[in-house]
């Protein structure tokens, strides 16, 4: 009795141990992302890039910036892929850019980045001194 005890339970883990791994899901990464000074002497364009990195898994991503709603002006937000600007659009403080579909040719690691350039409104003079927002990255079904 004891060895069949012993034998099923052998035999148990042997079968847990070879079992797949159950499936993780898409990815949806939600990351606030900021530049809290920006670095140019003077213009719009707030150096640097932010980037995040994420393992994709799919063909299809689905990147947004929603800028946060602390800003006291507008922002073009440039959306960027693996270093290459995939779009950009003006947004006012606590909108979204809508969004991009965004084809990936190979599945692995790749960078999501955004970068801000300021509009001359509200308190914004000429020059953009800081800026923020989330940035969404979501899987899409293939």
């Amino acid at each position: 009795m004891a060895q069949t005890v012993v034998a099923s339970a052998v035999a148990g883990c042997a079968a847990l141990a070879l079992a797949p791994p159950a499936a993780a899901g898409p990815l949806v990464l939600d990351e606030y992302v900021e530049v809290p000074k920006c670095v140019q002497e003077s213009g719009q364009l707030c150096p640097p890039v932010v980037y995040r990195q994420a393992y994709i898994d799919t063909r299809s991503v689905r990147v947004e910036f929603t800028a946060s709603g602390r800003h006291c002006s507008e922002v073009i937000a440039h959306v960027f892929v693996d270093g290459r600007e995939w779009g950009s659009k003006r947004i006012l403080p606590g909108q979204s850019d809508g969004g991009y579909e965004i084809p990936v040719a190979t599945v692995g690691l790749h960078k999501f980045g955004v970068q801000a350039e300021g509009v001359t409104s509200g308190c914004n003079t000429g020059k953009l001194d800081s800026w923020g927002g989330t940035l969404h990255i979501e899987e899409l079904p293939t």
